[in-house]
């Protein structure tokens, strides 16, 4: 009996520095928890299977510890940005070092979640990589907003808050390539 509660103590204990440790690892952001929206909505909106999605798990991983570090890093030169510009003895040179430094740290954001969908894709079928293709265009136009956008008169950007139930079906032929 009493190398039973001896045993029990011992797992009790375990269990408990276990319980610890698993917080401390998630406070510091060593374990990586997949509730990226953006990325689950690309993945649900391209109805991938469940072997597509084991398949590019590891990737998906990865992007997401970058994008932590990456997202950090914007917020920190976008902060430092805006330091800077309420600042009325900062210089132009400063100003525009700063802007640079965001724009670096944006670009690195963009180039990860390129790469990521560049491994998305070798995963696809056919149809998910035009749909796929099309999410990506109807993104660039949205960010760039040029005139005739998408094939929208007057420049209207098509982003991804307009594909609605029709998943971007409505989008005109020509503005697809």
């Amino acid at each position: 009996m009493r190398k039973r509660w001896i045993a029990f103590i011992a797992l009790l204990c375990l269990v408990v520095v276990l319980s610890y440790a698993a917080g401390r690892l998630i406070a510091a952001g060593k374990l990586i928890e997949l509730n990226e929206p953006g990325i689950m909505r690309v993945q649900d909106y391209l109805g991938l299977s469940a072997e597509q999605r084991k398949a590019v798990y590891a990737a998906t991983v990865e992007l997401v510890r970058a994008r932590q570090e990456l997202r950090q890093r914007v917020w920190a030169a976008r902060d430092h940005f805006v330091d800077l510009i309420r600042d009325p003895n900062a210089s132009q040179s400063d100003i525009l070092a700063a802007l640079r430094d965001l724009s670096r740290a944006r670009e690195e954001m963009s180039i990860n979640t390129v790469s990521y969908l560049l491994e998305l894709r070798a995963h696809l079928t056919p149809a998910q990589r035009a749909k796929l293709t099309t999410l990506i265009e109807q993104g660039m136009c949205s960010l760039t907003g040029s005139s005739g956008a998408c094939g929208r008169p007057g420049g209207r950007a098509c982003g991804l808050g307009i594909l609605g139930p029709s998943g971007g079906r409505d989008v005109p032929k020509n503005s697809r390539r």
